[in-house]
């Protein structure tokens, strides 16, 4: 290593050559840290040969800002008797900055070779440079993930807030006196609406479905409305392309189940419709049988069939596959995304059911759906009674509804006076501060994004002028329904979040949780 006065063995020579040949950089210093012996892995690393290493510590090599740092550590790893190990930067011969990673430990002196440390030295600049890409990268996907989320959020509020006007207008219209020719058509307009959401909320949940994070509901629901308006909704499709849509639903299915009803219309619309367009003559039949009944759970498989141009054996295998259609062709004449049908395997996989097909070239095709559903305790007349109790609970309930947009203010004032409550109305958050002030109220719904002063701003300043008194109920009333949302609302000190387009029964269902709950409630 050092010089020596005795003769070199075989062994010395052969240990030389191994530190000649290593690949990693090898530096003997003295007890001082001063280069005494480099290697040729060194010189290639650093460009610097022995002789313009020898004397010198070995901390010379190192770039200015990482100097200091790198001697502080050296020290205390000294004094704690422990290895020395480190990434830092050090500045080659012809001026390039690279990486290294380093370890020193202290030797003891042997034959002719002084007391000292033994540093190894390899390159690492690949290695970090890889890193700081991956990095960047990794920044520019959350930038771009930042900014899809934005336009997201502001494509929600923009479309929730008509759509809250449709579908609220048509619900009001519901509770007039109408024949049944305008009963039917406000029934088909409430259900278009229902469906037109459901769309909105496939694209704006899409990257939770990706993820495997979209959230289910779990509600007693009427199975058999629940296919019916589904059907109905199908009609105008299938009479435009003069195709005989057929429905049989078996008399033994539950009345009432639970699930999530919304995405089981979902999947139906989109195998159903599928079936319609690419059938050209014949028809289409939704055919849904009860499997059997056993400790309160229904197995019902729903199937949907049609005379259509049908799929290859090959084009089977990745038609639920996203962004994938049985023929590329199809979608210049035929039109679609190729996303649906991977949407509904994807949600009837969440159901913890499963959704498979045959089909045949020029013959048609066959979707199965089958799902596992739990049946509810309550029979119909208990759920009606407990309604009727529930919705008499509200009756002379004050509520303060903040609301910049007139349509919403009509429509949410005419739920609530349906349910018995007494409004007072403000448009901007400002004026929902000065009449909390002035008046006692037993719940505020909220809108979240106004002039003047936005729903956040003007929750916060009722909460600090409450302080230790009487705690107003405050529901967020908003079109902003992406994950987070809700977080935001509880955040600002919001109690609770209703999305729109709102629906009396949920509007109802979140009054009564709420004025129940309150030490505000009616009577106290």
């Amino acid at each position: 290593m050092g010089p020596s006065d005795s003769p070199k063995t075989e062994r010395d020579w052969i240990f030389e050559q191994i530190c000649e040949n290593a690949a990693v950089g090898l530096v003997w210093t003295d007890p001082t840290g001063h280069c005494t012996y480099v290697n040729r892995a060194w010189s290639r690393i650093t460009g610097f040969e022995l002789e313009q290493t020898l004397g010198r510590h070995w901390t010379w090599i190192l770039v200015d800002q990482d100097r200091d740092w790198v001697c502080e550590e050296v020290e205390l790893a000294y004094q704690q008797g422990r290895d020395f190990r480190a990434e830092f930067r050090f500045e080659r011969r012809d001026g390039v900055s690279r990486w290294a990673f380093a370890v020193r430990r202290r030797v003891g002196s042997a034959r002719g070779v002084e007391d000292g440390f033994l540093l190894t030295v390899e390159d690492i600049s690949d290695r970090r440079f890889a890193e700081f890409e991956l990095d960047q990268a990794l920044k520019r996907a959350e930038d771009a993930n930042r900014a899809k989320s934005e336009f997201l959020a502001n494509m929600s509020h923009e479309i929730r807030t008509p759509m809250n006007g449709v579908i609220g207008i048509a619900d009001l219209l519901a509770e007039t006196e109408l024949c049944p020719a305008q009963r039917e058509y406000i029934r088909i307009i409430r259900s278009s609406g229902q469906g037109l959401l459901s769309i909105l909320n496939d694209v704006l949940d899409f990257s939770k479905i990706e993820a495997g994070m979209l959230e289910l509901e779990s509600i007693s629901f009427d199975l058999r409305d629940t296919l019916k308006d589904t059907v109905r909704l199908l009609t105008p499709l299938a009479e435009e392309r003069n195709i005989e849509l057929v429905t049989e639903i078996e008399p033994r299915l539950p009345a009432r189940v639970m699930g999530d009803p919304g995405r089981i219309s979902q999947i139906l619309l989109n195998l159903a419709s599928n079936a319609i367009k690419f059938t050209r003559e014949g028809g289409v039949s939704i055919k849904v049988e009860c499997g059997g009944i056993a400790s309160g759970v229904a197995i019902v498989s729903m199937v949907v069939m049609d005379s259509g141009i049908g799929i290859s054996a090959e084009k089977l295998q990745t038609i639920f596959d996203k962004f994938v259609q049985a023929d590329a062709s199809m979608t210049r004449k035929f039109g679609g995304t190729g996303l649906g049908l991977a949407i509904a395997k994807q949600l009837a996989d969440l159901m913890g059911g499963q959704l498979s097909a045959k089909s045949e070239v020029g013959t048609g095709s066959t979707f199965t759906l089958e799902l596992r559903f739990e049946i509810p305790p309550e029979s119909d007349a208990d759920q009606r009674i407990d309604d009727l109790a529930e919705s008499q609970k509200l009756h002379g309930t004050r509520v303060l509804l903040v609301e910049d947009n007139t349509v919403n203010q009509l429509i949410a004032g005419h739920m609530l006076e349906s349910l018995g409550c007494m409004i007072q109305t403000a448009s901007d958050g400002a004026e929902a501060i000065q009449l909390c002030a002035a008046n006692e109220f037993d719940l505020v719904l909220m809108d979240c994004q106004m002039p003047v002063m936005d729903g956040f701003a003007a929750t916060a300043a009722i909460r600090a002028r409450e302080q230790d008194a009487r705690r107003t109920p405050v529901i967020a009333l908003t079109a902003n329904a992406l994950d987070g949302d809700r977080d935001r609302c509880i955040a600002a000190g919001m109690d609770d979040y209703l999305a729109k387009p709102v629906r009396l029964e949920a509007l109802r269902e979140m009054l009564d949780l709420w004025i129940s709950e309150s030490s505000g409630a009616i009577g106290q």
